[in-house]
């Protein structure tokens, strides 16, 4: 392999983990919209009906929050879409808002 013009030697057990560390980043980015989870142990992650018991909303009305509204970021993980509980509770903040706001306008 050559790097900055310079040529050396890989071993092939180096080779496949670089290749495979490339695949799942790039798999993880494609499942989640380029919104990848962040890099972090003691990050907290809910499900779709953990945020719905939080948010006091239905899983429709959840939905809806994250694709149409982009008020949440959904996360894939292992098939299963799931929230970052800190983002969650930032958007209690937020959602009030969209539903009087809503009403106001006809919703």
């Amino acid at each position: 392999m050559i790097q900055n013009g310079i040529l050396f030697t890989i071993s092939p057990q180096e080779l496949q983990e670089l290749i495979e560390k490339s695949v799942r980043t790039a798999l993880i980015s494609y499942h989640n919209n380029d919104h990848p989870p962040p890099e972090s142990s003691n990050i907290e992650y809910l499900s779709r009906n953990e945020t719905c018991k939080i948010l006091k909303i239905s899983l429709p009305s959840l939905r809806k929050l994250y694709e149409r509204d982009s008020v949440l970021k959904a996360y894939r993980l292992g098939g299963k879409i799931m929230f970052i509980k800190s983002e969650v509770h930032e958007a209690l903040k937020v959602i009030p808002n969209i539903k009087h706001s809503r009403r106001n306008n006809g919703y």
